[in-house]
């Protein structure tokens, strides 16, 4: 999404046509004008919010067809309708041809807009016949930019969003509603060192192919893309649009995006990319939705201290792991399974909160990678240091390394460990990250979540 986003609508596309466009709201006042508009009609630019009649109404109906071209728009307001009328203003007469159609938020009725070029030099040719072709290219045209305009804005915002600001009066006004929703934060795992690794070509190219996908799974399950976040994530569900399934919605969008992580995957060894994994955390709660910022700089976008405990869920997940908020549980309707339950003290929160890892839904599975541990012979002895809490620091735990797969290790240590620990340690000149999955018998089940353990599993 573009940092200036309302700068990018009528800055970049609107208010740069040259062909001219008007919108009214069902009370008769103008909504808006862009540069065009303002120009082939000779008005100035304070023009908004001031009412229709007072500018184009006149005792001796000289503009009555101009009028009568946004009334036809009401009357037939299931189609668009053309025409060519003349406009007469400050002495100054002009042929217009003129497309208006009629505005609706479903069955809300909320205006008209009409998309316009002045003809009037076409109309001084005496070839009636070129004339005609010259419309029909015109009218051609004036579908194209729509067209594009409409994909323009999908490519940023999906389709709620677009219709939310195309459609409804108030669309690109600044402003929130507190609204209850379920937030989603995804992140591919150890992506940071993945990037330092890659040359930027192809780090793109990889990210663009994984965002692609996941798009298409969170806007198929009617999730909303706020933001990418680089390799992140944040969407949320039941904003712009109501929905009193949003919790199913999100969490079964959850699992579809790490079901499409193997094939992706299989895609990326094939052009010589690395292998990925996703994290997923989600949280149901209240939050501010709607236009953010200032006249000069609007973002859709989602505020509260909800969205950052969805962000601290996520942050507690594994690759292929989706964690969700007990709220999000409560009020998720469906057959659930669960898998681990813990509780946590989330960054910036004073009370401890519960979340459930989710292993299926209504028999729709989360892929499981089967580990294949390789027991040592003789233990490799590694120092630990803490990455959260109060011990944190570069302190070294003397520990020795037990077991391995590819991605999992077990551990006998001396360093205060507990359930999702973040963890450093070197093996052979290698950092690894890991975090604490479990602990049994003395011993932690730590779980890479960065760097790669410089060992054969074989």
């Amino acid at each position: 999404m573009p940092d200036n986003y309302d700068g990018f609508i009528n800055q970049n596309i609107i208010r740069n046509m040259s062909e001219g466009i008007l919108t009214i709201s069902m009370e008769g006042d103008i909504i808006s004008a862009n540069d065009a508009a303002l120009s082939i009609l000779s008005l100035s630019s304070d023009v908004r919010g001031m009412s229709f009649s007072s500018l184009f109404f006149d005792e001796e109906g000289k503009n009555d067809n101009f009028v009568q071209a946004f009334l036809d728009a009401v009357y037939e307001n299931t189609v668009t309708k053309n025409s060519t009328v003349h406009y007469e203003r400050d002495g100054i007469n002009k042929l217009l041809f003129i497309s208006t159609f009629f505005l609706r938020n479903g069955e809300e009725k909320i205006g008209v807009s009409a998309v316009f070029s002045d003809i009037t030099e076409l109309n001084e040719l005496r070839d009636s016949l070129a004339v005609m072709e010259k419309i029909k290219e015109l009218n051609d045209e004036l579908s194209k930019k729509n067209e594009f305009i409409k994909k323009t804005f999908g490519r940023y915002l999906s389709d709620e969003i677009v219709e939310s600001i195309l459609n409804t009066k108030d669309g690109l006004s600044i402003g929130g509603k507190r609204r209850e929703i379920s937030i989603m934060f995804t992140d591919i795992r150890g992506f940071t060192a993945l990037s330092e690794k890659m040359p930027p070509e192809d780090l793109i190219t990889m990210l663009n192919l994984f965002l692609s996908e996941m798009t298409d799974v969170i806007q198929e399950n009617h999730g909303t893309i706020i933001e990418f976040i680089g390799d992140a994530i944040f969407a949320i569900f039941g904003a712009p649009v109501e929905s009193d399934t949003m919790e199913y919605d999100a969490v079964k969008c959850a699992i579809m995006m790490q079901q499409k992580i193997p094939d992706l995957n299989a895609d990326f060894l094939k052009r010589g990319f690395p292998e990925v994994a996703m994290g997923i955390g989600i949280h149901t709660g209240d939050a501010i939705v709607g236009n953010i910022g200032s006249v000069k700089k609007t973002e859709y976008d989602v505020i509260g201290k909800n969205v950052n405990l969805a962000s601290r869920i996520e942050s507690y997940t594994i690759g292929g792991q989706i964690l969700i908020s007990k709220e999000t549980r409560e009020k998720l309707e469906g057959d659930l399974q669960i898998g681990k339950i813990l509780d946590i003290m989330p960054k910036g929160t004073a009370l401890e909160t519960t979340i459930y890892e989710v292993l299926s839904l209504d028999g729709l599975s989360v892929p499981k990678k089967v580990q294949h541990f390789k027991q040592l012979e003789d233990t490799l002895s590694i120092d630990l240091q803490l990455l959260d809490g109060k011990h944190s620091g570069r302190e070294p735990f003397p520990s020795e390394l037990l077991s391995f797969s590819e991605d999992e290790l077990w551990i006998k240590t001396s360093a205060p460990l507990s359930p999702l620990k973040n963890i450093l340690f070197s093996l052979h000149g290698e950092d690894i990250y890991a975090k604490v999955l479990d602990e049994k018998d003395g011993q932690f089940l730590l779980h890479i979540t960065a760097g790669t353990l410089p060992l054969s599993s074989q």
